[in-house]
């Protein structure tokens, strides 16, 4: 069982990594509309993405972003991957194949890593 220490790292390691991959070109702007003449406004300006009527007089209008700061660290991001790669290989061929060897490809007493997300 985790200790609220070792959660607390978890978590913060995800949420880490999770907003270093952010992709500032997906972010959208949402405004409100409230009246006709603002939403054929809103409608006609270039970075208009969609919108959703939530009432008779309100409406969600969503915008791509006018400009694109490019200002999250990419690098932490692929070495926390690359790191994560290396700590999965290692196990597996230096733990996980000292347990079971298995000679022949076709020997089911074989290990096989049948999926990975971190590459190949």
């Amino acid at each position: 069982m985790r200790t609220l220490y070792n959660n607390f790292c978890f978590v913060f390691t995800f949420s880490l990594f999770g907003k270093t991959c952010e992709s500032p070109e997906k972010y959208t702007s949402i405004k409100i509309c409230t009246s006709a003449s603002q939403a054929e406004t809103w409608m006609s300006e270039p970075h208009f993405k969609d919108w959703k009527r939530l009432s008779d007089h309100h409406s969600l209008f969503f915008f791509h972003q006018k400009k694109i700061k490019f200002n999250k660290p990419l690098y932490i991001a692929m070495n926390i991957l690359e790191n994560s790669k290396v700590r999965f290989y290692k196990g597996y061929y230096q733990e996980i194949q000292k347990v079971f060897p298995g000679i022949n490809p076709n020997d089911p007493s074989r290990v096989q890593c049948l999926y990975s997300d971190t590459g190949k």
